[in-house]
């Protein structure tokens, strides 16, 4: 049997150009998982994509999020965020990553993680609920 996979894909428009956003997934309304990285380009636009194979965090955070596989059902939804890490490879005892793996820093620097675009209702990712 195949390994499920969730393939993802956001383009957010209206942004301020050249800065560094991150989409974060939220998992059942509690985890949330950075997923996504970009910068949006000279007129205000960032498109970003992935293929998880589990819920985890795929760029440096403060607080890693316990993996979590995608079999079952769940409720996901998606934000886009300012990426206000600094910038440069994060390693095993840095602040901002997870110290278990390497995880990619490449934001603005300056600490500001303001939401620009949240999915206004979660999508139901697995097996349908019984009638």
């Amino acid at each position: 049997m195949a390994r499920p996979s969730l393939e993802w894909y956001v383009r957010a428009q209206h942004l301020l150009p050249g800065r560094a956003y991150r989409v974060d997934l939220t998992v059942d309304g509690r985890d949330i998982y950075s997923v996504g990285h970009g910068r949006a380009d000279g007129a205000g636009i960032l498109t970003a994509h992935g293929v998880l194979v589990r819920f985890t965090d795929q760029y440096c955070i403060s607080t890693p999020t316990e993996a979590q596989p995608l079999a079952g059902a769940h409720q996901i939804a998606f934000a886009v965020k300012s990426d206000g890490a600094g910038s440069g490879a994060a390693s095993a005892g840095s602040p901002l990553t997870d110290p278990a793996r390497e995880l990619p820093c490449d934001g603005n620097g300056d600490g500001n993680f303001e939401y620009w675009l949240v999915t206004p209702r979660p999508i139901l990712l697995g097996p349908a609920a019984a009638p």
